[in-house]
């Protein structure tokens, strides 16, 4: 890789199509990742400050493309808020036990 080469008039760079880059109009961009911003346990822990907005457009857990959880202000009730997954009003839990005691 490029660490410890500073000092180097002219280091051997490895290519960046192969380290995170991918061409796009023939300049280099950066790739995104396809994974979550954190763990699903870490999200659910986002709640939003909505009172009788139906937790709409400006909602804190809607714009992070989350549901509304118990945590929330609106407290995920299907009569206050417009955000709440279907399977929040049936009782499923979205993280199903998996049988690894360690998750």
């Amino acid at each position: 890789m490029v660490w410890d080469q500073d000092h180097v008039p002219n280091p051997q760079l490895p290519p960046p199509l192969e380290y995170g880059w991918e061409a796009e109009g023939g300049q280099l961009v950066p790739v995104a990742t396809q994974y979550p911003p954190a763990p699903a346990t870490i999200t659910h822990l986002i709640k939003c400050g909505c009172k009788k907005t139906y937790c709409m457009s400006h909602c804190s857990c809607r714009s992070q493309i989350l549901n509304c959880s118990k945590m929330c202000l609106c407290g995920a009730d299907e009569e206050v808020c417009g955000n709440v997954s279907q399977g929040h009003l049936l009782g499923i839990d979205d993280d199903e036990d998996d049988g690894d005691p360690s998750t």
